[in-house]
């Protein structure tokens, strides 16, 4: 509970500087933070997992690094579709995707 609480404190007390003012973060984690880096790449993390569990249609593959994810489909409307259900379940945080070009 004091650990959950001390991230909470840190995540809602969050102030930046912008054109001499002053302001307070309401929504996210400060950017290059190191807590919100850790956050960040948690969230995802479970997200991504939870989108793979849920696909009705698995990917042949899926891998995460940082802030990247890469998958092997069978195909583009396969890919596509994954996306569609990755950007379902959090509207918040929307994936895109590149589809690789010869």
């Amino acid at each position: 509970q004091t650990m959950r609480d001390l991230l909470l404190f840190c995540l809602d007390n969050a102030y930046f500087e912008f054109d001499g003012k002053f302001y307070k973060q309401t929504s996210g984690g400060v950017m290059g933070s190191p807590l919100t880096v850790a956050l960040a790449e948690i969230r995802t993390s479970q997200l991504e997992q939870h989108a793979l569990d849920t696909f009705i249609d698995p990917l042949h593959s899926y891998r995460h690094f940082v802030d990247d994810g890469i998958g092997a489909a069978r195909d583009a409307d396969h890919a596509n579709a994954f996306l569609h259900h990755i950007n379902s379940l959090s509207p918040d945080l929307q994936y895109t995707i590149e589809h690789p070009t010869n």
